[in-house]
């Protein structure tokens, strides 16, 4: 198991410790230490704010949490499309992910199954495979998609 998966719950608020999806990965890398607005961010900082519901974000402030690959492997698959918040996600998820230390969760075999094991509820499979993480390691999910919670996992947002 990998130490950053050691404590499961969070002394502060008791949640369990986060698996977070991409738009709280990119909501928490535009902040720094002092809540400042990262300069590479500056414009998406705004609308991201605003989305992230302030149970996740009080879940960030105060609670261990990780990102997962498959928050890197959405942002390359969507960095193609026109809008998109990270356009070139690879130096990106160096300097805001890896850098600063935030634990990254690999996606492993024990996920696949608890992928393969999943009901139809939910095609997207960048979220499928979160839930599957979640489940196989006994996380809470940061996600605004209720939807999600109906897999059986924790999930936190507003």
């Amino acid at each position: 198991m990998p130490p950053f998966l050691s404590s499961r719950y969070c002394s502060r608020c008791g949640c369990g410790f986060l698996v977070i999806n991409s738009e709280a990965v990119l909501w928490r890398a535009a902040y720094t230490e002092e809540k400042k607005v990262l300069s590479d961010l500056r414009q998406a900082a705004p609308a991201l704010d605003v989305a992230l519901g302030t149970g996740a974000r009080a879940a960030l402030a105060g609670s261990p949490f990780t990102a997962s690959v498959a928050n890197l492997w959405e942002l390359v698959v969507k960095s193609r499309k026109p809008g998109t918040l990270v356009a070139d996600p690879l130096p990106w998820w160096e300097k805001f992910v890896l850098r600063p230390g935030i634990p990254t969760l690999a996606i492993r075999t024990a996920h696949v199954r608890a992928l393969a094991g999943l009901p139809d509820l939910h095609k997207d499979p960048f979220d499928r495979i979160l839930v599957a993480q979640a489940l196989a390691e006994q996380l809470t999910l940061a996600t605004k998609d209720e939807l999600l919670a109906r897999y059986g996992i924790p999930v936190v947002w507003e």
